[in-house]
């Protein structure tokens, strides 16, 4: 009875066989190594999948000038005190910046990165806080005197997953 990577094969075969008739040889080789990267690419997305269900979520609100964003910290089961990645949404008030929605998922990602690549987790929210805005309200009692001075302060109460 033949394997399901030999139906794999047989079919990648067949439309190499439509598209090139004359190369049967060459297609046969290209089907199988087709199959093989297929093959893998299955595994890979298999074990992406189970691992994605191996971490922890926390979000934080955080008031800036603008509005209130949220901001999103993800953690390794395994590990639950180490943030490894950060996702910013945005309520309503944003809409009339749409620049800064897409700045401040900028500021995100590379704050990801950073973590990924073993930036200190100091350096990144340093980098980041009082770093002042010229918008009206931004000295009207906020605490936060700018987005990017927001999202560092909401990286820090996302330093560690608690539970809450």
């Amino acid at each position: 009875m033949p394997n399901h990577n030999d139906k794999v094969i047989e079919t990648i075969l067949q439309e190499l066989n439509n598209i090139y008739p004359d190369a049967n040889e060459s297609n046969e080789y290209a089907a199988k190594k087709i199959a093989r990267k297929l093959e893998i690419l299955y595994k890979t997305m298999d074990r992406e999948c189970r691992e994605a269900h191996e971490y922890l979520a926390k979000r934080v609100e955080a008031k800036t000038p603008c509005g209130t964003m949220f901001v999103i910290g993800n953690y390794l089961k395994s590990n639950p005190n180490d943030l490894i990645q950060t996702h910013i949404y945005l309520n309503r008030s944003y809409k009339r910046a749409p620049c800064l929605k897409c700045n401040l998922e900028a500021i995100s990602r590379l704050s990801s990165l950073c973590l990924k690549y073993n930036v200190p987790f100091n350096k990144i929210v340093n980098e980041l806080y009082n770093l002042r805005c010229n918008y009206e309200k931004a000295d009207i009692g906020n605490k936060n005197v700018s987005c990017p001075h927001a999202f560092a302060n909401a990286m820090k109460r996302l330093r560690h997953y608690n539970g809450d």
